[in-house]
């Protein structure tokens, strides 16, 4: 059987293997959804990391970035291509690991926040302890606030947490609404007295944005419930002793959004970021920020394609 020459070449375009170097600029990317923030992310000017991206889409033959002067969007083929991308990276770094024979060693001091706690951190502790045996976990589970705190005064090296409104700190790997949220059996179709809040503690990163959005719309509100954990806060909900706000993703089953017809106001998303510490070891957190980002990668992921499904 013979090949045209058309045949010939594209087959060998299919089989060249791509630069690792241009995927890590791909991730870097697709992850800050910033071309400026990324090469500054990676040592490397702007123009270096646009090349890059150039050159993985002539590889792929595909555009993988909606580019605009707001945002960086992935195309559906740049969110099918990330997950092989972070696969290979991780791959040749494991493969590295393996043939020159350096194991990392020692302890990281890890603080994840407590919704998170329960979803995500078993499939990254796993993933970590496979790659990386000999490195020992200090693992605290609080809210964002407290973790932050711990961040700043040396107690943790590697935060995974909810980013404070405006803060600029932190490399922001996930985006979610927040939404008021209410018991499931509550039925009340408007506003009758002062709104009864259930909220988190001083120092909640919510607490402050939920009472300036409603002051603003000129709604009153009392405090009705006071908690300190992700789980007093809903069970106060779900026993009816008022409303609060939440991240979509910590909404329980026996919780609901409270209805359009109380007219509360629009919240901002919420962002879940990575903090590393000054001191924190590099070559020991560098892996388990990897991770991290891969875990959301995947959820994102699983959340385009149910999308693209339906």
């Amino acid at each position: 059987m013979r090949f045209s020459e058309r045949t010939h070449r594209d087959f060998r375009s299919m089989i060249h293997a791509p630069d690792l170097e241009i995927l890590v600029s791909f991730v870097r990317v697709a992850d800050v959804a910033n071309f400026t923030k990324a090469a500054r992310l990676l040592n490397r000017s702007q123009s270096t990391v646009s090349l890059h991206i150039s050159r993985v889409e002539e590889l792929y033959r595909c555009r993988v970035f909606q580019r605009s002067t707001k945002a960086v969007v992935l195309t559906p083929e740049g969110e099918i291509l990330l997950s092989y991308a972070r696969r290979m990276i991780q791959l040749h770094q494991a493969a590295a690991t393996q043939l020159h024979g350096r194991t990392l060693s020692g302890a990281l001091r890890v603080g994840i926040m407590e919704d998170f706690a329960v979803r995500q951190l078993p499939h990254i502790l796993r993933q970590f302890a496979v790659s990386h045996p000999n490195v020992e976990l200090e693992l605290l589970t609080a809210v964002s606030a407290d973790l932050m705190s711990a961040l700043d005064d040396g107690r943790l090296d590697v935060v995974l947490a909810r980013r404070a409104q405006r803060q600029r700190r932190g490399d922001v790997i996930w985006r979610e609404p927040l939404s008021w949220v209410v018991a499931r059996d509550h039925h009340p179709a408007a506003l009758d007295g002062p709104l009864p809040l259930v909220l988190f503690a001083h120092g909640c990163f919510y607490r402050p944005l939920v009472i300036e959005a409603l002051d603003a719309r000129h709604i009153p509100w009392t405090i009705a419930c006071t908690s300190t954990s992700l789980s007093g806060v809903c069970a106060a909900v779900g026993a009816g002793f008022g409303i609060t706000v939440l991240a979509d993703s910590t909404i329980t089953p026996e919780l609901k959004r409270a209805p359009p017809s109380l007219s509360l106001p629009r919240l901002p998303a919420t962002e879940i970021a990575v903090f590393c510490g000054r001191q924190a070891p590099r070559d020991l957190a560098a892996p388990l920020v990897e991770i991290i980002r891969g875990a959301f990668s995947t959820v994102r992921d699983g959340k385009t394609s149910r999308r693209a499904r339906a």
